[in-house]
């Protein structure tokens, strides 16, 4: 045997070291789902940023600060996820401004300090469809659509994902 060969064996017999604090325990055999849980809520969402390109065959992006201060998820883009916080997100933004993203719209989903006005919440316009047109289910009002480029409020499908903006 070589002596590469005879070091390579070696290191592969030798037991792995502990993982470090915040690494993936790729030792453990727990699924990924116990380890990083899929949730439904966004109360580990702080901020959330919502890029939007003018050229249609491009997807909206969703640039997600997380409540630790620390974590960004995007979803929608190269897969950028990070970890130094608002760091990221501000070379994230610049990266798809750069690309041809608008910053449609940002807000705080869980504000550490809440704020002491009352929501306003904005009424459903009456003309609401019976139905989607293209594939007959149902319609949702959102009042702060944002997609390519625009935002307002829209009709939007629950099934096919069909969309109409509404003019004032």
């Amino acid at each position: 045997m070589t002596p590469a060969l005879d070091h390579t064996r070696r290191l592969l017999d030798t037991p792995p070291t502990p993982p470090i604090p915040g690494q993936l325990d790729l030792t453990s055999n727990e699924p990924r789902e116990t380890l990083m849980p899929a949730t439904d809520s966004d109360d580990h969402i702080e901020h959330q940023w919502i890029l939007t390109h003018p050229d249609s065959d491009h997807d909206d992006i969703y640039i997600d600060l997380w409540t630790d201060g620390y974590t960004v998820r995007v979803e929608g883009g190269d897969g950028d996820d990070g970890d130094r916080g608002q760091r990221d997100v501000d070379e994230l933004i610049a990266k798809y401004t750069a690309a041809g993203y608008q910053r449609a719209r940002d807000y705080a989903v869980n504000d550490p300090e809440p704020s002491d006005a009352p929501e306003v919440e904005a009424a459903e316009p009456a003309d609401r469809p019976d139905e989607c047109p293209e594939c007959g289910s149902a319609i949702e009002y959102q009042a702060e659509h944002a997609a390519h480029g625009r935002s307002g409020p829209a009709w939007l499908c629950l099934g096919c994902r069909w969309g109409e903006w509404i003019n004032p």
